[in-house]
């Protein structure tokens, strides 16, 4: 069985002020939302193997956060920041998930809405309306298969959920 965890980032500055998109930080609520759903994740489900995150600074520090609460004896994932990944749709992101799973059975990929949102949808037929800004969804792959069709969504969540 193959396991992808699809991210969105979490909060971010607001475009404008002079900083480019690729370089708009973490809100404080986002790097909040974050740490909680890290802390979540970690305990729910295995650590992945691999993780393919967005160049863009949101989406780098998300995974930062996600991950800060593993144990320092415990080594962090593989973490690759790609350029292909900033903005891009469902079959990008299944690109990437494709050629992870060649070497990985637990793959993140944090990345940007409306690919996020489309790629639920393409490789799980379940149709969430929208994914918000820190939203995590778990797809399970019996079969690899090129196409990517055959998932299963078998977990959703968002930041909302966490905060007291």
């Amino acid at each position: 069985m193959k396991y992808l965890t699809l991210i969105r980032h979490a909060s971010a500055e607001n475009a404008g002020s002079g900083v480019g998109d690729e370089d708009r930080n973490l809100t404080d609520q986002g790097v909040q939302d974050a740490r909680r759903l890290g802390t979540f994740l970690l305990q729910a489900f295995p650590l992945p193997q691999t993780v393919y995150t967005s160049v863009a600074l949101r989406a780098r520090r998300t995974v930062e956060e996600l991950l800060r609460e593993v144990p320092r004896d415990v080594p962090l994932p593989d973490t690759e920041v790609e350029t292909d990944l900033y903005l891009a749709d469902a079959d990008e992101i299944w690109d990437f998930a494709y050629s992870g799973f060649l070497e990985s059975d637990e793959l993140w990929i944090c990345a940007h809405d409306p690919g996020i949102t489309e790629a639920v949808e393409r490789l799980s037929g379940s149709r969430i309306e929208r994914v918000t800004a820190g939203g995590v969804i778990r797809i399970a792959f019996e079969d690899l298969l090129p196409h990517g069709r055959n998932g299963s969504l078998c977990f959703f969540d968002i930041p909302e959920n966490h905060r007291r």
